[in-house]
């Protein structure tokens, strides 16, 4: 399956496989990748455990993501909770604009089954080849990044160092 039906973004492997193919264009061609790691900021949860929301939630995040980004950005499903968007052409500065952007539509948009609670998100962004040499590092950077931030709270965007 190229596309998780919940989110209509790609599937894991779908985006794994298309995310090396665009590392190593950029690396023929010389230009830059981002990649944000798009996760929901659950306060009840230990950081290393993924929360489960329901496909409703991730429905509603996965229109938000899909109205902000660009035709050519790619959209994918990593996790139970975890989104991630693979922005070509686009360097460190200008793919934490994109990010806090992301975050705050997320932050402000009313979810139906929030329960009147508000929903956030946490971003960390990577970017090639000023983090990573590979797509597997890349992946790993982001993921590292999201973590950090999960534990101090969420809500935030943060750039991987």
């Amino acid at each position: 399956m190229f596309i998780n039906e919940s989110t209509k973004a790609l599937a894991a492997d779908s985006f794994h496989y298309l995310c090396d193919l665009e590392i190593k264009k950029a690396q023929r061609y010389q230009y830059f990748i981002s990649v944000l790691f798009i996760q929901f900021d659950e306060r009840n949860e230990p950081p290393d455990r993924e929360p489960t929301l329901g496909d409703t939630t991730l429905e509603v995040l996965g229109k938000i993501l899909r109205d902000e980004i660009r035709e050519c950005d790619l959209l994918a499903r990593l996790g139970n909770n975890r989104l991630c968007v693979l922005l070509p052409f686009t360097d460190g500065t200008s793919s934490m604009g994109v990010a806090e952007r992301l975050r705050s539509r997320v932050e402000n948009h009313t979810f139906s089954d929030a329960d009147g609670e508000r929903k956030t998100v946490s971003v960390s962004v990577a970017c090639y080849p000023t983090h990573a040499s590979d797509s597997a590092s890349l992946l790993c950077r982001a993921d590292e990044t999201l973590l950090r931030v999960l534990e101090v709270g969420g809500n935030r965007v943060a750039n991987t160092e």
